[in-house]
């Protein structure tokens, strides 16, 4: 288990003392957000290995942070007057020390932030503060106006380090009533990015990892898992009969949260899209890889596909699917029928899969124009050629170069839809 790390901006104003309320409870009251949010928290928990991290300016190092003499000069306008006032004020290393929290207090010198140079340096040394496996409880009351560069540098970090985000909150003192000023949850704007960006991986990848990760229980999620591992791992059955992109399609996207379900409503809108556009199941899951850079599952499940329409086509001559892929590849590659090798179990088998291939070779699908393999054939004799260069990983004569395996996989695609739509008319 990472540190605990409560991460604070501390101001330059003068705070007037209240009572801060966060879920239910009450902190003692204090002028400053930092100690209430630290008690609300519980960080009297924690151990010598936590730490507190308050971030300080020049200005608010000197006016709220080591108060000189306890003392702080302030202006009050009285009857249009503004006069300059001396009051009792105890800096908030001072509170924090009363606290006698187990954990070191530490104060941070950082710049004002009032240019891009200046954002970026304090991120730098927030960044360089943090250690791998952090959680983080994050104070925004004094930093608000940071709040952008904060949520870059969060999400950096749970990259690059796996910190965690247990708490961010905000001291709302315009909402204060009666002395009671309420301290607001703002974890959600944490857990909505890791929500767009679950999807957004979803969407433009294909990993469903964060979306599982976020919302296992979720009906809609389980079955977008389904769909999409039986693209990549290319389980042909399963993408054919399309069992699995029908329930998903047909599925609520409910969620705990609207903004979750429209997320969810996005991914299977995209899916449905997809579906609309394609003419074929095995196509569609096909393209699915091809746009998410699984090419070798892309150019596997094409091939496979194209077998299955062919198969489908001929079913009134045989229910044998490896007749048909024999069949097929008799004609690309022109075997005569003396070599013929048609995987027969039993002698008696043979003559049967031999007239079976005959009436094959003569269906629409297998036969020669003007001496001629026809288009569907040309094209699965190129898919092939493809498919093996690939599993082969390149080790053979005249290996088809990266970039070209790519465009090929591509040209493949639009060429089997066109051929589908020709044979399905």
């Amino acid at each position: 288990m990472g540190r605990k790390v409560f991460l604070s901006m501390l101001g330059t104003g003068v705070y007037s003392p209240c009572t801060y309320k966060y879920q239910g409870h009450e902190a003692n009251p204090t002028r400053f957000i930092q100690r209430a949010t630290l008690q609300l928290i519980g960080a009297k928990s924690w151990n010598k290995n936590d730490r507190m991290m308050i971030l300080l300016t020049g200005k608010a190092r000197k006016l709220n942070w080591a108060v000189k003499g306890n003392k702080r000069e302030v202006r009050r306008e009285i009857r249009g007057e503004v006069r300059k006032e001396t009051i009792d004020y105890i800096g908030l290393k001072t509170e924090l020390e009363n606290l006698r929290l187990p954990c070191p207090i530490g104060n941070i010198n950082i710049p004002e932030g009032k240019n891009h140079e200046e954002m970026w340096k304090i991120f730098d040394i927030i960044y360089d503060k943090l250690n791998d496996g952090d959680e983080l409880y994050i104070d925004l009351t004094h930093g608000f106006r940071y709040l952008p560069m904060l949520i870059v540098l969060v999400n950096y970090a749970k990259f690059l380090k796996n910190v965690q985000i247990k708490s961010m909150t905000y001291g709302n003192f315009e909402a204060q009533e009666k002395g009671i000023t309420p301290v607001v949850d703002l974890l959600p704007i944490a857990s909505l990015q890791d929500w767009t960006t679950a999807a957004a991986d979803y969407i433009n990848n294909g990993y469903t990892k964060h979306l599982k990760d976020l919302d296992r229980k979720n009906k809609f999620v389980k079955k977008l898992c389904d769909v999409t591992l039986e693209r990549q791992t290319c389980r042909g059955i399963d993408i054919d009969n399309g069992r699995n992109v029908k329930k998903l399609l047909e599925l609520k996207t409910d969620a705990e949260k609207p903004l979750i379900a429209r997320l969810y409503k996005k991914i299977q809108e995209e899916e449905q899209k997809r579906q609309e556009e394609s003419v074929n199941s095995c196509l569609t899951a096909a393209s699915w890889c091809y746009d998410n850079a699984l090419y070798q599952q892309a150019i596997t499940i094409l091939e496979e596909g194209l077998v299955t329409f062919v198969y489908k086509k001929c079913k009134d001559i045989t229910d044998n699917r490896n007749l048909v892929e024999s069949a097929l590849n008799i004609q690309i590659r022109n075997i005569p029928e003396d070599k013929w090798n048609l995987g027969e179990k039993k002698p008696e088998d043979k003559e049967v899969y031999k007239n079976i291939v005959r009436k094959l070779l003569a269906n629409p699908l297998f036969i020669k124009k003007d001496g001629h393999n026809n288009a569907l054939i040309k094209l699965c004799s190129k898919i092939k050629k493809t498919r093996n260069d690939y599993n082969h990983a390149g080790f053979r004569p005249n290996a088809i170069r990266p970039n070209n395996i790519i465009t090929k996989i591509q040209e493949y695609i639009d060429s089997t839809e066109e051929i589908i739509k020709t044979f399905d008319l």
